[in-house]
């Protein structure tokens, strides 16, 4: 079948008229092909810019995106370029939510930390012993060994080794309250003085060997007991007591067996010169 001016109206031939509406949608030499038809309808494109639409209208060429931009929309209106990444083959930046550098190298326990103004390092895992601080300017493992001070403590466990060598701890505290360099001397006796620091006197004390138990300077009238030692005998009669009167001048000594309690002014072994009945 030919189509001819006279047969412009068979089936599959274009009249005159329809010829020309067709030619002028589809020649791209006589105009710019619409959208509605397939077409951009757009004249020119920006080289490597991605096109937006715009309706019935034709697409809008965006420019070309800047070194690790991307492109985000708000739903609404036109999407826009963000430069998220530090380049097209960088790492998220910190105002993308990113970390601005390439954290691969991490491993088990380790921390990214602040590195300096804008960037970010890996801290890796401490060693045993080691507690997280400041150290330096900078967060950073700390050996407990070169810690100098410790505040704010709630609880602590059982100390193993080492020595104390600070402040005294307070009676009320569990310790003795005692701050002198010195400490309790030799012998001493310590016995309690209320919330204040436990006390001692040189008036109640054990001999080096820890047999004797010595009380001095009780208070007293005259012709009464002011000097006392227990064990004044040693290992010989261990429980032998040596009384004293105010004036000092001589000692008396006793010692008990079977509920009878014996005295004499010689020694703990020497012959009784009185008996007193205990108990009996």
């Amino acid at each position: 079948m030919s189509c001819t001016a006279a047969s412009g109206s068979v089936a599959g031939c274009l009249s005159a008229a329809n010829w020309t509406t067709f030619n002028n949608k589809w020649d791209i030499a006589s105009g710019t092909l619409i959208v509605g038809w397939g077409g951009t309808g757009a004249v020119t494109l920006t080289d490597g810019g991605i096109l937006l639409g715009s309706g019935t209208g034709a697409l809008t060429p965006m420019g070309v995106l800047g070194d690790g931009a991307i492109v985000v929309g708000d739903g609404t209106t036109d999407p826009v370029a963000l430069t998220a990444f530090t380049s097209s083959t960088g790492t998220l930046k910190h105002e993308a939510g990113g970390l601005e550098f390439d954290a691969s190298a991490i491993t088990t326990g380790g921390i990214i930390r602040g590195s300096g103004v804008g960037t970010m390092a890996i801290l890796a895992l401490g060693t045993g012993g080691q507690i997280l601080g400041v150290t330096g300017g900078t967060l950073g493992y700390i050996s407990t060994s070169t810690i100098s001070t410790l505040s704010g403590l709630v609880s602590i466990g059982t100390i193993t080794t080492g020595a104390w060598n600070g402040t005294s701890i307070s009676t009320v505290y569990g310790g003795t309250g005692i701050s002198s360099a010195g400490g309790i001397f030799a012998g001493a006796i310590p016995f309690g003085n209320g919330a204040s620091a436990i006390a001692t006197s040189s008036a109640l004390t054990f001999s080096s060997s820890g047999s004797l138990l010595t009380v001095t300077n009780i208070t007293a009238t005259s012709a009464t007991t002011t000097n006392m030692v227990v064990g004044a005998d040693g290992a010989a009669k261990p429980g032998c007591l040596a009384i004293q009167d105010n004036d000092s001048a001589g000692w008396t000594y006793c010692s008990a067996l079977n509920g009878t309690l014996t005295c004499n002014t010689v020694n703990c072994s020497g012959t009784a010169t009185s008996t007193i009945q205990i108990g009996r």
